[in-house]
């Protein structure tokens, strides 16, 4: 774990303070050293982008997963909802309140948790790969976040600069 100095550095680098949109809708950085990481979003775009393609080849009954991004449609073969199940080899903590199994059908599905992308230190201390935006720490309190909706909904997509004033009022 870096030090707290480093954190703090490295904290004066980072988040949407440093971006800007301009008239054209171009996203500008103020630091040629700050990074964007879209790989949640691109699984999401895939899976969801997944479900016309299946359908425009006439498939009703489909279970599309990337990487803790799903959707489905219809049923199983077995006539039932498709089941998302926690990875195998997931080591639940004990009391752990989240649920294994979530029947799905005409719906989509998007998980992150520390149950499967985590590590353990040389001291036995266990850092989830969920951070607080606030200290630059691994969280010890979000084990994990899921949300569901129907499969079929297009939500309208904001402009990028009404996606930067959303990210800095939750910053």
């Amino acid at each position: 774990m870096p030090s707290d100095d480093a954190l703090h550095e490295a904290l004066k680098k980072t988040g949407c303070a440093h971006l800007r949109v301009t008239d054209e809708d171009e996203l500008v950085k103020d630091s040629p050293d700050l990074q964007l990481n879209l790989s949640a979003i691109a699984k999401g775009f895939g899976s969801d982008r997944n479900g016309p393609v299946l359908r425009s080849h006439n498939l009703t009954n489909f279970y599309v997963a990337i990487s803790g991004e799903t959707v489905t449609s219809g049923l199983s073969a077995r006539r039932e909802k498709w089941r998302w199940e926690s990875p195998p080899g997931v080591r639940w903590r004990a009391g752990d309140p989240l649920v294994g199994v979530v029947p799905l059908s005409d719906q989509a599905l998007s998980t992150s948790g520390d149950y499967q992308k985590f590590f353990v230190d040389a001291q036995g201390h266990r850092w989830s790969h969920i951070f607080d935006p606030r200290s630059g720490k691994p969280s010890n309190t979000t084990w994990g976040a899921s949300q569901w909706w129907p499969a079929t909904a297009r939500w309208p997509m904001p402009s990028p600069r009404r996606c930067l004033s959303l990210a800095r009022r939750k910053a």
